[in-house]
C-alpha cells in the first residue's frame, strides 16, 4: 500500500540534504582557493577566510539538524495515513450508523495519538529496535523543535532516513 503525504520522499528528501552537502563543499574550496569571482556578492565575499569558513561549520550543523526534523516530519504523517487507512475496517462494524461514527471518530483522534504509542502498536511487524531506533530520532527532532527533554544523542539525517525508511518499507509491504 503506497500512500504519499506530499509529492516528496524520504529519497528526495536525503537527496536535497546530498546537494546542500555538496554546495558547502563547493563553498569552502572557492573560500580556500580565494576565488573571489565565485563569492561576489555572497555572505562570504566581505568575510575573511577563517570567518566563512565558521560560518559554513555552523550552518552545516544546522542543515543536518532541519534535514533530520524534515525526515521526521514526512515520516510522521506517512505512519498517521497509515493507521488512518488500516482503520477502514472499522467501516463494516454492523450496524452501519454505528461504524460510521466510530470511524469517524477515529479518524480525527489518530492525529492525537502520543506517538510513542503508535509506534509501539507497529512493534507486531517492525523490529522492536527499529521502533527503539525510530524513537531516539523523535526524541532528538523533539528537542531540536521544543528544545525540551535533551536527546540522548544526535541523530545524523542519513541515519535518520535509513531507520525510517526501514519502516516505510515494511508499512508498504503490509
Amino acid at each position: 500500500m503506497m500512500i504519499s503525504s506530499s509529492p516528496d520522499s524520504l529519497k528526495d528528501i536525503l537527496k536535497a540534504y546530498a546537494i546542500y552537502k555538496d554546495s558547502f563543499k563547493i563553498t569552502k574550496r572557492s573560500i580556500k582557493q580565494s576565488d573571489d569571482r565565485l563569492l561576489k556578492r555572497t555572505i562570504f565575499d566581505a568575510n575573511a577566510p577563517d570567518e566563512a569558513e565558521r560560518l559554513i561549520e555552523t550552518s552545516e550543523r544546522h542543515i543536518e539538524d532541519f534535514y533530520v526534523v524534515f525526515l521526521w516530519a514526512y515520516f510522521e504523517r506517512y505512519v498517521i495515513q497509515y493507521i488512518i487507512k488500516k482503520g477502514n475496517k472499522l467501516k463494516e462494524i454492523y450496524p452501519n450508523a454505528l461504524a460510521t461514527k466510530l470511524y469517524d471518530k477515529y479518524e480525527k483522534e489518530v492525529e492525537y495519538w502520543r506517538f510513542n504509542d503508535t509506534l509501539d502498536l507497529l512493534k507486531e511487524i517492525i523490529d522492536p529496535g527499529t521502533i527503539g531506533e525510530a524513537k531516539q530520532i523523535k526524541q532528538y527532532r523533539d528537542w531540536l523543535v521544543h528544545r525540551n527533554k535533551p536527546a540522548s544523542s544526535s541523530i545524523r539525517p542519513i541515519a535518520a532516513f535509513e531507520t525510517l525508511s526501514a519502516i516505510i518499507s515494511v508499512l508498504d509491504e503490509n
